[in-house]
């Protein structure tokens, strides 16, 4: 499947990397990738606590690998520097993230993952290690909610290393807290497909018993992305934290490049395919070539024989007024034999007899009135007229003067 490189750079795991309260640096992920596909990232991040506690630098390696079926696999080995301990170290062996395809339409798409840290050290407790990290979450991207852009939407459920504010940096700093996260975020179109603003606002509400647990914040978290050609991009998201409450208040930012690698679509395989199987499939086509030739000339003749076919020029009413019932039949067939339209045609009892017979036409048809007249007997007379009833280019009113028709 194949997965649209630039998504937002917001709506980020509050733990992937097992950075506590900041944002991961890995943007919303709401496809997955297609067997054989992969990322390759390389993030550089920096966390700024309050003037107290100082500050860290995270420098974290992914790979993220597409799966058979809609889930794909990603492992980060995240790494810490404290610049206030001057600590630094692996914050776990692993962290590992799998993802499941939840929506994949062409206006919604979104996916559900769950994600824990793997071996965690906890001989480096004071740069965020010592305990399991584990949680799950959901990222939606919708296109047609808003016409300036995508609308992301995240929500998350994690139990994560959380730094207090009441604690000084060092061993023993981190501690597990239940964390629920809420986040909402616009993606913005601009004249660049090549690039897209993001600004999302984040709320974070702790929800287990314990002391760590009891905090809140509201984070506002503006970001970036470049596409830098089919393959590669990079990823900035920072962070800055508006409200908090029992929350080491935090501003951050993420830098993130990621390579692609997708899988070339599955050819026909013809490997093992034998000549007479070849010669089969030549005999089949050069069947096919000649039946679809024979329709061709086929066509071709309808197509003559339509254009020499002489067009109906004229629609004839006629009215029997001679008192001769079988006089009709013998003008009709008169008139059908000179590629006339006979569209109406009936006995009149109730008019006087009619000596001589009339022709009445419209201007434009006086061609064939004249014709229709010489191939019957006797002497019509033929009348132009500036309109006929019932659509008729032609009537003919049947006088008793051509009852010699009978005796031919």
């Amino acid at each position: 499947m194949k997965r649209k490189c630039l998504l937002s750079v917001a709506l980020l795991a509050a733990a992937t990397a097992g950075s506590g309260a900041a944002a991961s640096p890995f943007p919303a992920q709401t496809d997955v990738l297609g067997s054989g596909s992969y990322d390759a990232q390389v993030t550089g991040g920096y966390i700024n606590y309050s003037s107290k506690h100082g500050s860290v630098g995270d420098a974290i390696a992914g790979v993220r690998i597409g799966l058979d079926g809609p889930i794909d696999l990603t492992i980060v080995a995240p790494h810490r520097y404290d610049f206030e301990t001057e600590d630094s170290g692996m914050r776990s062996s692993l962290s590992g993230v799998i993802a499941y395809q939840l929506f994949n339409g062409s206006d919604l798409k979104g996916t559900v993952q769950a994600y824990t840290t793997i071996a965690p050290s906890s001989e480096d407790r004071g740069l965020g290690s010592g305990s399991d990290n584990f949680g799950i979450r959901a990222d939606i991207v919708n296109k047609t909610w808003w016409d300036g852009g995508r609308v992301h939407l995240r929500g998350s459920w994690e139990e994560v290393d959380q730094r207090r504010p009441d604690e000084d940096p060092g061993p023993g700093s981190y501690r597990s807290a239940g964390l629920l996260t809420l986040e909402a975020g616009a993606e913005f179109d601009i004249e660049d497909p090549n690039i897209k603003p993001y600004l999302g606002i984040r709320g974070t509400s702790g929800v287990e018993s314990n002391p760590r647990s009891e905090q809140d914040s509201l984070s506002v978290r503006p970001g970036v992305s470049f596409n830098l050609d089919n393959n590669s991009h990079i990823h900035v998201i920072s962070q800055l934290d508006l409200l908090q409450n029992g929350a080491e208040p935090e501003s951050a930012i993420f830098v993130t490049f990621t390579y692609g690698h997708r899988a070339a679509a599955p050819q026909q395989r013809t490997t093992g395919v034998s000549a007479s199987d070849h010669d089969d499939s030549i005999s089949a086509l050069e069947e096919r070539l000649t039946n679809l030739a024979r329709s061709v000339r086929n066509l071709e003749m309808r197509m003559l024989e339509e254009g020499e076919r002489e067009p109906e020029t004229a629609a004839v009413i006629v009215l029997n007024q001679s008192g001769i019932s079988e006089l009709m039949p013998l003008v009709e067939d008169t008139i059908s034999a000179i590629n006339l339209t006979v569209t109406d045609s009936q006995d009149d009892p109730d008019s006087p007899t009619r000596d001589r017979t009339v022709i009445r036409y419209l201007q434009e048809h006086r061609d064939e009135a004249v014709q229709l007249a010489r191939a019957l007997p006797g002497n019509q007379l033929v009348d132009e007229r500036e309109e006929l009833p019932d659509g008729a280019d032609i009537k003919v009113l049947i006088g008793f003067d051509i009852e010699g028709m009978l005796d031919q």
